[in-house]
């Protein structure tokens, strides 16, 4: 059993403006139970990012997305529910996913980013574990965006799509004997046996590929949509792989814009080719079949195909780019449906009235198709699908009861009534980029995220049911780097700033009242005009903090932040000033600690390009505390994050990865570092510094990332994949963090697919544990316990 200290305040919440504080301390006993387990919540953070690929088994019931910062998910209820599945992937951009046809358990995907970092992995276990094939790496892709110096063309996004196929040999049960052809970004078409693990042969090298696709109709024979930095190149190639070692390829309909590709039962080849609209090859020549289709529109690429067949009818679903914004000018269905080879076509989504908001199997409307970015819906005006996928219905003869999904800029949405209805299927599809959590001390219902794109996710009941909302302060720039809630105060401090790293503009803090959390977006917040105290007007806030002493006594709120390229600046009495002792320059990371908020006026400060720094006057002059020590500057893996108890400023523990030249060389390690409120630490082993980067007794943490304190007591830390070298995604807890030497590994399958890019944690008052991250989502987790 452990005592604590805990505040209790006696009086209503206070404003900044206010003198001083009221409390008082009562001794209670928090946990003498010890975690036993985790479990990943649902939440309600769904979509706000691209989806690359949608891929289904033939009932529609089992749905794979991949996506361009998030990596796959998978449903097994037809899109009503997602799970995470990015265990042992290396790169979370993900271009492409396909299903073995005999063998739904065989999966192959296609990661990487502009052509590198990533390659072809495999899973022969439905998704849950993935490992790089061994010939992977010949195969890169584009999971994100495309090199603008790069043939894909203006106005194209995304390079992914439908970009491998499986043909499969004669044992279902095992990958040995499937070849797979994979279309890769800058290397033109690979074709591998033994499941990935023998580049077999090459055809087209140097071309940029859009899709793949065959059909056992015709044998050893694939179509591919490949791009040149020659465009007199581009087009639908024919690819014969009868000999596997000895591929031909042949340019049979030049397109300036080749895009999708089908392959149907009855021979027939469909292929979308952007403005040119749709095009067939009826088994002897190739025809434009665009009758009712917008061609010739360059703001209207024509980017998707599937079907299937039924009688001598070829049913055929097309999908668009609906591009160019208010520049557009006017809605336009996205997705499109023929069935007699093309002859007409119908335009699926042709009102507002096919679009229904309700998540799928949900009750409440999807935040980001309507506060976020209602133009990228499939009825927009800036609306993209990169993939259509379609399930043949129970109905003989009939489309009415087709499964129909698509992705894209908008999300997965679904139909599964031919077309008539349509719905975004993202329940649980962690796709959001975040930096920092922050959930209120006040009230567990009440967290915030620092976004990306967003700004400010936030929620009134823990992330649950229709309770999110996308805040943006007005004058904001596009990205949230950390969040902070002032307990005293009951506000939400956020810093911001641009997000493109080729303008350091738009570094600014703001403040809103907890209570106003839920008011329509953009309302509700204080710009405190960091910029206009700023030398150049410039820079990202990269870490804030707040405390109640000026480094005599207890006083007005003070707000602290780390400007990238600047320094440190203080808030105080509505003013900011410019921190002396240190300069912060192009920073990928900084954190800030100011462990009892009032009392010491103790802060701390790990910045990535600076090192290990302290405050004992509530931000107005800082020291370097650890001046042999200097961190890696780089954003790959999230690290240089530090935590304390509330109640004990003097003891931190930081979780850093060393710069190559530094006493730990570029390893990553966990410090205990006592007395640090007057300390000025040597070499890691040296008085005050405890290594703790160790779990189950002995066994090393490998890649600490976020670590964070929780209201009782308990000390949490992240581990960050790395599938390179074999490091898996981990969550590790310290009962008695000031004498424990190691963590316990709460570690599951569910979290290890999850949590593969922390970038922020924090635990609420009721225990559960928020987990933010840069590109692959955000994750709720409840903890069970045991008595003890």
């Amino acid at each position: 059993m452990i005592l604590r200290l805990l505040k209790i305040r006696i009086q209503p919440m206070f404003k900044p403006h206010l003198l001083f504080l009221s409390f008082f301390f009562i001794v209670i006993c928090t946990h003498s139970q010890t975690v036993q387990s985790i479990t990943v919540e649902d939440n309600n953070v769904s979509g706000g990012g691209f989806q690359s690929d949608v891929t289904i088994t033939d009932d529609g019931q089992t749905v794979y997305s991949s996506a361009d910062v998030a990596g796959i998910f998978k449903s097994t209820n037809g899109g009503l529910q997602y799970a995470t599945i990015n265990k042992g992937l290396r790169s979370p951009k993900v271009a492409s996913l396909a299903i073995t046809p005999d063998n739904d358990q065989i999966l192959y995907a296609g990661t990487g980013d502009k052509g590198g970092s990533g390659g072809l992995f495999r899973s022969s276990d439905g998704g849950n574990t993935w490992q790089l094939t061994g010939a992977g790496s010949a195969a890169q892709f584009a999971g994100n965006h495309s090199d603008r110096r790069d043939s894909v063309p203006t106005g194209h996004p995304r390079s992914n799509g439908d970009l491998i196929v499986v043909d499969e040999g004669t044992n279902a049960a095992d990958f040995s004997d499937d070849i797979v052809i994979a279309g890769t970004y800058k290397d033109g078409v690979q074709l591998f046996t033994g499941g990935g693990e023998i580049v077999a042969d090459a055809v087209e090298p140097g071309g940029f590929v859009r899709s793949v696709a065959r059909n056992n109709a015709i044998p050893n024979t694939a179509y591919a949509a490949i791009y040149f930095e020659d465009k007199s190149l581009n087009g639908i190639y024919e690819i014969d792989y009868t000999n596997p070692n000895a591929v031909s390829s042949t340019l049979v309909y030049p397109a300036l814009r080749p895009e999708g590709l089908t392959v149907l039962g009855s021979g027939h080849v469909y292929a979308a080719v952007g403005d040119g609209g749709i095009a067939k090859f009826n088994g002897s020549t190739w025809t434009s079949v665009n009758t009712g289709l917008d061609t010739g529109n360059e703001l209207r690429q024509w980017t998707a195909v599937t079907g299937y067949v039924i009688g001598s009818n070829d049913i055929v679903y097309a999908g668009l780019n609906n591009q160019g914004g208010n520049a557009n000018g006017a809605k336009y269905s996205t997705v499109w449906r023929t069935q007699n080879g093309g002859t007409t076509w119908t335009p699926l989504i042709e009102s507002d009235a096919k679009i229904d908001h309700t998540v799928y199997g949900q009750s409440y409307e999807w935040w980001f198709s309507t506060d976020a970015f209602s133009p990228a819906t499939p009825r927009g005006t800036n609306s993209i699908v990169s993939a259509i996928e379609v399930a043949r219905g129970t109905q003989t003869n009939s489309v009415a009861d087709d499964i129909i999904y698509i992705s894209g800029r908008g999300g997965i949405w679904k139909s599964d009534n031919g077309g008539d209805l349509w719905k975004p299927a993202v329940y649980n599809m962690a796709v959001t980029a975040n930096r920092g959590v922050a959930v209120n001390p006040n009230d567990p219902n009440q967290i915030m995220i620092a976004n990306t794109d967003f700004v400010v996710l936030e929620t009134n009941n823990r992330f649950e049911g229709s309770d999110i909302k996308r805040d943006k302060p007005n004058g904001a720039e596009s990205r949230g780097y950390d969040a902070i809630f002032d307990a005293f105060a009951n506000q939400l401090i956020l810093g911001n700033g641009h997000r493109d790293v080729n303008n350091d503009g738009g570094g600014e803090v703001y403040v809103k009242d907890a209570d106003a959390i839920g008011s329509p977006s953009g309302s509700g917040w204080t710009n405190t005009n960091l910029r206009g105290a700023t030398a150049g007007n410039n820079g990202r806030v990269r870490a804030v903090a707040y405390g109640y002493h000026d480094g005599n006594a207890v006083t007005t709120q003070t707000i602290l932040a780390v400007v990238e390229g600047e320094g440190v600046y203080r808030y105080h009495n509505n003013t900011w000033s410019l921190s002396t002792g240190l300069n912060i320059g192009a920073t990928k990371g900084s954190n800030l600690l100011w462990p009892d908020n009032m009392n010491s006026g103790v802060v701390y400060l790990i910045d990535l390009d600076q090192g290990f720094y302290r405050s004992n006057d509530g931000g107005r002059t800082w020291s370097d505390i650890w001046p042999s020590m200097n961190f890696n500057n780089n954003d790959f893996f999230n690290t240089g994050y530090l935590t304390a108890d509330d109640n004990n400023p003097t003891t931190v523990y930081v979780s850093i990865q060393g710069r190559s030249g530094s006493p730990i060389n570029t390893n990553f390690k966990v410090y205990r570092m006592t007395n640090a409120d007057t300390r000025t630490f040597g070499a890691p082993g040296t008085a005050g510094i405890t290594d703790i980067t160790r779990h189950s007794g002995s066994a090393t943490i490998r890649r600490p990332g976020p670590i964070v304190f929780g209201p009782d007591g308990r000390l949490w830390l992240t581990q960050q994949q790395n599938a390179v070298n074999n490091i898996f995604a981990a969550l590790f807890v310290m009962e008695n963090p000031t004498t424990d030497t190691s963590f316990v590994n709460v570690t599951n399958q569910e979290y290890e697919n999850s949590a593969v890019q922390p970038s922020g944690i924090d635990v609420a008052s009721d225990g559960t544990i928020y987990i933010s991250q840069s590109g692959t989502g955000f994750m709720k987790i409840s903890v069970q316990e045991t008595g003890g």
